[in-house]
């Protein structure tokens, strides 16, 4: 018996939600192989700050990938951190939405990374988004 799963269409590889409803009774003495899709991803995360080093809270930021142009948001928290789950391998920018830098009065330069696996998996910790002024 094989069941599979389209894993490419899940908003989320992390998430699963068809195998909770997925049985398989296999007879006495039998085998049954079951092929599991697995999808790569990891998580990026990291901190917009100000000129002078202070967190920016409530920052709606858009992680674009390069080569389909797929988008998702994501918004940081008090202190400027962000992070998000379940980003696969790709060339990727992050940039502040532009109502938000208007709103500031700031600017900032969008970040272009890429995501590989590794021995220690995929993801980024060190991402910096700095806001400067405009004035």
């Amino acid at each position: 018996m094989l069941v599979s799963l389209d894993s490419l269409s899940l908003e989320s590889p992390l998430l699963v939600p068809l195998f909770a409803r997925t049985s398989i009774v296999p007879g006495p003495n039998r085998f049954r192989s079951l092929d599991i899709p697995v999808v790569e991803a990891g998580i990026i995360e990291g901190r917009v700050i100000r000129s002078g080093g202070a967190g920016v809270g409530g920052v709606t930021l858009t992680l674009t990938d390069r080569r389909n142009g797929t988008r998702r948001t994501l918004v940081t928290f008090n202190d400027g951190a962000f992070y998000l789950m379940g980003v696969k391998p790709g060339d990727y920018e992050l940039a502040v939405e532009a109502q938000v830098l208007d709103a500031l009065a700031v600017d900032a330069e969008p970040l272009r990374f890429s995501l590989a696996p590794t021995a220690n998996g995929i993801g980024r910790s060190d991402l910096e988004l700095r806001l400067k002024p405009r004035f």
